[in-house]
């Protein structure tokens, strides 16, 4: 905001650039076959508990849906039954 009000004439107070560090590049991790592989046999081997009695089914499904869809954690969390067609193979639509 402070350099677009300096392109325009005023003379706001605008922060040296040395002042604050330059942001880390984020850098994705790419996992290889091998850690997909225990990752999923990880999941594969949940088992039930009286807290949550479906844990050893949706687990599984969960991980290879945002692996396989490139979902967010957060997108995976929130998803519901009627969001997804299962019949049609498609995205349910809004």
């Amino acid at each position: 905001m402070a350099r677009w009000l300096s392109r325009r004439g005023q003379s706001p107070y605008l922060l040296p650039r040395s002042t604050l560090p330059r942001p880390v590049r984020y850098v994705p991790h790419i996992y290889s076959d091998q850690e997909l592989a225990v990752l999923f046999a990880a999941t594969d081997r949940c088992h039930c508990c009286p807290e949550v009695p479906f844990r050893n089914l949706v687990m599984p499904v969960l991980f290879r849906m945002i692996y396989a869809c490139g979902l967010r954690c957060s997108e995976a969390r929130l998803l519901r039954c009627g969001d997804v067609d299962i019949t049609a193979r498609r995205a349910a639509d809004p």
